[in-house]
């Protein structure tokens, strides 16, 4: 693509470094985000990244590397604008808390080198791994988690946290930090809430976060997660709509729904069975995780 030099992993990745190291500078210096002070500094580490990109990627053209360069330059303003208000309440602590994957840079206290687990009333448990963006403080002993988006956020809303069973982060990342905590008393606590923060040119720092009470659904999923894996592994690339199936089948997305031993059995417990002769799953039954990008995998779910 001659318009363009990095994809939009790509650039969230970037971003995501940039943030990161910018945030872990201030940490160390116990010092909260401040416009004035900071912008000079955020623009250096934003400048020294970009080089590195631009030397393991080189751009198609000039025109397509300075349009890309002056986006994230605008995304990175609108981070620290932001940032500024909202760290007045909210003193970040962690940044990129590995759980079951390899830390970055220096690493976490709160990274582990073994995933996070749920166990199911089945007796098998649910294996969670994945990277966190960053765990802030938000009182004594009480804390928050925040996933970067460097999208629109078009389709995130803070009153359907769950888009009928198909997006299950939020509770997730709040179940492996209140693992991670569990492990350190020294730090100790409980997660209060997740959110999404959207510092993009389109969304212009929107956030979306909800409350502890999303963890209502790990109770729904000891009822409905299957026990029989090789049911899961038969059907566990079905999604429940044809769109989304044709995007999980076409990019080898893991999908888990409930299991189901044959057509009649199926059509008893609620499922359809779609023209492609596919099993469709009821609402609120699918949980799925997004492919290894460009940037190491986010997070993604296995059975044990």
């Amino acid at each position: 693509d001659f318009d363009r030099w990095l994809d939009a992993a790509q650039f969230g990745s970037l971003m995501h470094d940039v943030f990161r190291q910018f945030m872990e500078e201030l940490s160390r210096a116990n010092l909260v985000p401040d416009y004035s002070r900071d912008h000079t500094r955020l623009a250096a580490i934003l400048q020294t990244v970009v080089e590195q990109w631009r030397h393991d990627i080189p751009p198609p053209n000039e025109n397509a590397f300075r349009t890309q360069f002056w986006q994230l330059a605008r995304t990175a303003r609108i981070f620290l604008q932001d940032e500024e208000t909202f760290c007045r309440t909210s003193q970040p602590r962690f940044f990129e808390v590995a759980i079951g994957l390899k830390g970055v840079g220096d690493g976490t206290p709160l990274d582990q080198s073994e995933p996070a687990s749920i166990v199911l009333s089945s007796g098998d448990s649910l294996r969670i791994r994945g990277m966190v963006d960053r765990v802030d403080e938000t009182g004594p002993a009480r804390y928050s988690v925040w996933d970067y988006k460097i999208g629109s956020g078009y389709g995130y809303d803070a009153t359907k946290p769950f888009r009928n069973g198909r997006r299950v982060q939020s509770v997730l990342y709040l179940k492996m930090i209140d693992d991670a905590l569990s492990t350190h008393p020294e730090i100790s606590g409980r997660v209060d809430r997740f959110g999404y923060f959207f510092p993009s040119i389109r969304a212009h720092g929107k956030r979306i976060f909800f409350g502890r009470d999303v963890s209502f659904v790990l109770r729904t999923w000891r009822r409905r997660l299957p026990a029989d894996r090789s049911a899961h592994a038969r059907h566990g690339r079905v999604r429940s709509d044809p769109p989304d199936s044709r995007a999980a089948n076409a990019s080898r997305r893991t999908i888990f729904f409930p299991p189901t031993t044959g057509r009649a059995h199926a059509q008893k417990s609620g499922y359809a069975i779609s023209s492609a002769n596919k099993l469709l799953p009821p609402p609120h039954s699918v949980v799925w995780c997004p492919p290894p990008r460009a940037r190491p995998e986010k997070f993604y779910a296995s059975w044990v």
